[in-house]
């Protein structure tokens, strides 16, 4: 069952696989020490039972879930090759979306949850923000920054823009129309001829 949001709220999504609540804890720490009120939503792979207690006990929505899984890879995504053809764009969604739950890793399955998440709950959201888990810490509230309408992209490190990574620039130049000159989005799925720079 799609998660359901009860209310029109800032919404933080994440996920996290066999990680125990002392991992998560400064993450949610730091995040209420900002005086935000933003929900948090995590989409949890193999989390032991105390820690999904604590998580909801900490007002945590708590979505759990299963992906093929050894040594942290799916071992299906070496049938990627074969199955590549079946999550082509002029394929079905219902498929596209079936082949990516089965072969894809952790790290990209992720996406598939998040956006269900979001087109469940989109008239019910203001913002949203993907986030890691393990390693963030909120020095202030993430939805007071005066961002535009849209989708904004932050970087870890402005020497690395995206035309310099060459594994991002290729994975977003696989999505969206994208000047590598500039690291600018010039055309996506969601907002034709919206630009954002990156």
């Amino acid at each position: 069952m799609t998660p359901s949001a009860p209310e029109a709220a800032n919404v933080i999504l994440g996920t996290a696989h066999r990680m125990r609540f002392e991992a998560i804890e400064p993450f949610l720490t730091s995040l209420r020490a900002t005086g935000s009120r933003a929900r948090v939503c995590l989409f949890a792979s193999r989390m032991d039972p105390a820690t999904l207690i604590e998580l909801r006990r900490n007002a945590v929505e708590v979505f759990c879930f299963r992906t093929p899984l050894v040594r942290m890879r799916n071992p299906f995504a070496y049938a990627w090759p074969l199955l590549r053809h079946l999550s082509a764009p002029s394929r079905p969604e219902p498929l596209r979306t079936a082949v990516g739950r089965l072969a894809l890793n952790l790290m990209d399955v992720r996406f598939l949850l998040y956006r269900d998440y979001v087109r469940v709950n989109l008239p019910r959201l203001r913002r949203v923000l993907l986030s890691d888990i393990r390693d963030v810490w909120f020095q202030s509230d993430p939805f007071m920054a005066p961002l535009p309408a849209g989708i904004s992209t932050f970087l870890e490190d402005p020497s690395i823009p995206i035309r310099k990574s060459p594994l991002n620039a290729a994975w977003i130049g696989r999505a969206f129309e994208f000047d590598k000159g500039t690291d600018t989005l010039l055309h996506s799925a969601w907002a034709s001829g919206q630009k954002r720079a990156l």
